[in-house]
């Protein structure tokens, strides 16, 4: 983990296990087409994390819950595939609420700032170079309404496009705007949702979608290089998603 800017070594050894801060999580996101640039959108899941790290017995500590809810709409600005000039970008915008999940907030590393939030975002993706090749970016603001401590996140990187295969690898950049530095005193760790958090993270993943274009799996990776106040996390993530539903076929005249 990153102590303020000082960065420690937390792992615990047991029976040849090597245990740090541990989380994982499984969210289900469902959206709906509204208009041909309109889409509604809600995110719901559920976050553990499990530590060995702050007790001096090194028992096993965690926290389960819940994790804090998003439901927004997402509008279209542009579309590159129907622009007149070569230098429009696809472009959305996100406008979204965030409601505190059910986990333990003050639980180190907990999964979420348990704060009710308003979300705007900007979503960017542009094709250029040689044929498949592209970038992409991705920010949100947060207005933390109930602890204050807002935050953002920008992430930018390239992608290459391969027949039905998509590759791609950037930086992460989280930031939350105030806060306090964590306090150890041996063992114990001060620790709240209103810690200052910074963390620098590169990030790289690839997908695949079917020829039918209704199925889509994936994978990511995203590791924390710097920070402040943050673990060293490695993260490895798996998703799927599909259509289903859609407007319904006309019958066939007589």
């Amino acid at each position: 983990i990153w102590r303020g800017n000082t960065r420690e070594n937390v792992n615990v050894i047991r029976k040849g296990e090597d245990y740090g801060v541990d989380s994982m999580n499984g969210i289900i996101g469902f959206q709906y087409g509204i208009a041909p640039k309109w889409t509604a959108d809600l995110n719901v899941g559920i976050g553990t994390v499990g530590t060995r790290s702050f007790n001096a017995s090194g028992e096993s500590e965690s926290t389960t819950g819940l994790m804090d809810t998003t439901a927004g709409v997402r509008y279209q600005i542009f579309n590159e595939a129907e622009a007149t000039s070569c230098w429009i970008p696809t472009l959305t915008v996100r406008f979204a609420g965030v409601v505190p999940g059910s986990y333990d907030k003050d639980f180190p590393f907990a999964p979420g700032n348990h704060s009710a939030a308003i979300e705007p975002s900007v979503l960017a993706k542009k094709h250029f170079g040689w044929k498949g090749f592209g970038a992409y970016a991705d920010t949100y603001f947060r207005w933390m309404r109930t602890s204050g401590d807002d935050q953002y996140m920008a992430s930018g990187g390239f992608f290459q496009e391969i027949k039905n295969w998509t590759l791609d690898a950037g930086f992460r950049h989280y930031q939350m705007l105030s806060g306090e530095d964590i306090v150890r005193n041996g063992y114990a760790i001060s620790y709240s949702p209103q810690i200052k958090e910074i963390s620098e993270s590169i990030e790289a993943g690839f997908n695949y979608r079917t020829t039918s274009k209704k199925y889509n799996y994936g994978f990511q990776m995203r590791k924390t290089v710097d920070g402040r106040n943050t673990d060293s996390a490695f993260w490895l993530g798996v998703y799927a998603d599909f259509t289903f539903g859609g407007a319904k076929k006309k019958p066939a005249a007589e």
